[in-house]
């Protein structure tokens, strides 16, 4: 017994997991605070919808809400505050990002909309289902110079 505790510690300290997390049973409407990029402390996770396909499992659409991008236009590149509407991740990919449940609220119909132009383009073999974190598709958002039209 006393070789698995030390087995155990030595896990934790080393940033393993000490025990396989409890499965999360994602569902619409969920608010979920996640693992962020600093300086975006207030975004969001908000669950639209969560389906089932053969090739990418258990996948979960979601809004990623208040983001902190930059404004290329303003001086000084002062911050506004964006939602990128909709991104498929994996089931796995949301387990690792995902810290708290918030809550409910309703799912948004720009999601709805977003959500179906995303599956016109899946069914057409033009897009698929990301399986990183949150935190990295945001990076990879900023990386590739988001430029949402609008803000909130």
């Amino acid at each position: 017994m006393m070789k698995r505790v030390r087995l155990v510690l030595l896990a934790a300290c080393l940033g393993a997991p000490a025990a396989a997390q409890q499965p999360i049973d994602f569902a619409p409407g969920q608010v979920w605070s996640y693992r962020v990029v600093e300086g975006d402390n207030a975004s969001r996770i908000v669950v639209g919808k969560v389906e089932t396909y053969p090739k990418d499992g258990e996948t979960v659409h979601v809004t990623i809400t208040d983001l902190s991008l930059p404004d290329a236009m303003s001086p000084g590149g002062t911050a506004m505050m964006f939602d990128v509407t909709h991104v498929a991740l994996t089931k796995d990919a949301l387990e690792r990002s995902v810290l708290e449940y918030e809550g409910t609220r309703p799912v948004s119909p720009v999601f709805e909309e977003a959500y179906a132009a995303w599956r016109e383009a899946y069914d057409k073999g033009q897009t698929g289902v990301v399986d990183v974190p949150v935190a990295e598709v945001v990076e990879q958002l900023r990386a590739n110079g988001f430029a949402p039209e609008g803000g909130e």
